[in-house]
């Protein structure tokens, strides 16, 4: 059994042993098969993991389980089938990822072994956050899917923002400009947020203090700021929403609560060929050119897209 056969099989077992008195479905794509059906099927998993094709998987005549695990070739292969589980969803069971190239964390993220990828920079963000004042501000994110990063910043952040807040449609992402639809489709990216949860406590972070605010942000934050909702100070914002309006609407949410030195994180700012009218990109600019009490230094890029600024005012 090689590292990656190990770890889909240790994932199938952690999800039983969370949930004794329930299914755990292992959904297994054809390229999952290939790549970890025999060290599954040798692993001898028992009773409670009921693994079938993943074209079959969203059909609950047996009952409904406790978790679905996707299981797929590598992660684009697996978020191709994540996609086709809109019965569960809508049903509330949680449907989590079963592959080592997207893992929940489940201890704090360090950068010694990752790098400055995801990882690493949540590792740098709780160093540079603890020296913001006032002390435990809120964490926010913008576009949370299945709550890999909401979880990472849960673990490296828990002793440095007071708060954490969740920001998601939970029906996928919505209002793609014409020339954004050619990479980000409304409806991508849907997982729902029983799925959020259950990763939470599976990771060992579900007693962070968390708020869900649900729903598209042309109706949950369009006319709307963070004070409305009781968010005094923003120390941190991951804003990972693919697209113009969505990521325009946030920053419009954070402007009156972001710190004097607060990080703006962008997941997908170079996305698009990195086009300054399109995504992330278009959103921060325009919302800088209204807002000349505030500007940003970049402060890492990391990961593929992603970079994060500095947020300095001149207002406080």
């Amino acid at each position: 059994m090689n590292w990656a056969q190990k770890f889909v099989v240790d994932e199938l077992r952690l999800h039983r042993d969370l949930n004794p008195d329930g299914e755990v479905v292992a959904a297994v794509t054809p390229a999952g098969e290939k790549r970890f059906g025999p060290a599954i099927a040798a692993a001898g998993l028992g009773p409670s993991v009921r693994i079938v094709p993943v074209a079959e998987a969203d059909n609950h005549d047996h009952g409904r389980p406790a978790v679905i695990c996707v299981v797929g070739g590598n992660q684009a292969d697996a978020r191709s089938a994540y996609a086709g589980f809109g019965r569960a969803k809508a049903l509330g069971v949680p449907v989590v990822f079963c592959v080592p190239e997207r893992k929940i964390l489940r201890t704090a993220p360090g950068w010694q072994n990752s790098g400055i990828m995801y990882e690493g920079m949540f590792f740098l963000a709780a160093q540079y956050a603890s020296t913001l004042r006032p002390r435990g501000g809120a964490y926010c994110e913008f576009g949370v899917f299945d709550g890999r990063t909401f979880v990472m910043a849960a673990h490296a952040l828990k002793n440095v923002c007071g708060t954490f807040h969740a920001f998601d449609s939970y029906k996928g992402i919505g209002g793609s400009l014409a020339e954004e639809a050619t990479h980000f489709h409304d409806g991508h990216y849907s997982a729902n947020v029983q799925t959020l949860h259950y990763n939470m406590r599976s990771a060992g972070v579900g007693a962070v203090p968390y708020q869900v605010i649900p729903g598209y942000f042309q109706d949950s934050l369009k006319g709307r700021t963070c004070r409305d909702d009781g968010i005094e100070h923003v120390a941190i914002a991951h804003i990972d929403v693919d697209i113009y309006e969505p990521a325009k609407l946030a920053l419009d949410y954070l402007t009156p609560g972001l710190l004097d030195g607060a990080l703006l994180m962008f997941d997908d700012f170079d996305q698009l060929a990195a086009k300054d009218d399109l995504g992330e990109r278009r959103a921060l600019r325009e919302w800088l050119a209204e807002n000349p009490q505030i500007t940003v230094e970049l402060y890492r890029t990391y990961g593929v897209y992603c970079r994060a600024f500095i947020v300095h005012r001149n207002d406080r």
